[in-house]
């Protein structure tokens, strides 16, 4: 399989804003897609400090209305590795992702504050849509596995584990397993478990059944 680590605040692979930090389009709205004939073929992504594994790489402003869109993966084994406050998948640090998973093996991990699969820490208004595969997605520290602050994720199939991160004192997603401070989470199918930490929402819906 083939592996990918960003340098110098880049995203392990890493997608263009679209929308850069003063809310300005960037003209970089293409997408980055990813796919494989099967799941044997594999694809390793690591972000160096303050970028995603996979998506955007660091931003230094806060606030920032920067965000990362269009990132698809369809098919192969996924791994995603942030560096320290970038998402898994999706955004870089004060980045918000918007992230469609439609099959694959896809394991997301986000780095210190930075969510599984959606924003990067500070971030607002990532979407993360998933409609098939096996997706485990979690944070090393003080972010929900799935999602980021006044954020959307949707589900409608798939089989999805999701794990909080130890909540900190400047925790940007409660620890959930899915979710955010004013996030939306709506779940129409598939089998999904969603694990937080200290208190935080623990969830089972098997809503295929």
């Amino acid at each position: 399989g083939a592996h990918s680590s960003g340098v110098n605040g880049c995203a392990g692979l890493e997608k263009a804003d679209t929308i850069d930090p003063n809310g300005n389009e960037t003209g970089n709205g293409g997408k980055l897609i990813i796919t494989a004939s099967d799941n044997e073929q594999s694809l390793t992504a690591w972000g160096s400090d303050f970028a995603a594994g996979i998506g955007g790489h660091s931003n230094g402003k806060n606030p920032s209305q920067a965000r990362v869109t269009g990132i698809e993966i369809n098919g192969g084994t996924i791994v995603a590795q942030g560096g320290q406050s970038g998402a898994g998948i999706g955004g870089g640090s004060i980045t918000a992702g918007e992230v469609t998973i439609n099959g694959g093996n896809v394991t997301a991990t986000g780095g210190e504050q930075g969510f599984g699969i959606g924003s990067g820490k500070f971030a607002r208004g990532s979407d993360v849509r998933i409609n098939g595969g096996n997706v485990t997605a979690s944070s090393t520290l003080g972010a929900a596995g799935i999602g980021g602050t006044n954020s959307k994720v949707t589900i409608t199939n798939g089989t999805v584990r999701a794990t909080g991160g130890k909540a900190t004192s400047g925790a940007v997603g409660g620890g959930a397993g899915i979710g955010g401070y004013g996030t939306s989470v709506t779940i129409t199918g598939g089998n999904v478990t969603a694990t937080g930490t200290e208190g935080c929402l623990l969830y089972t819906s098997d809503a295929a059944d």
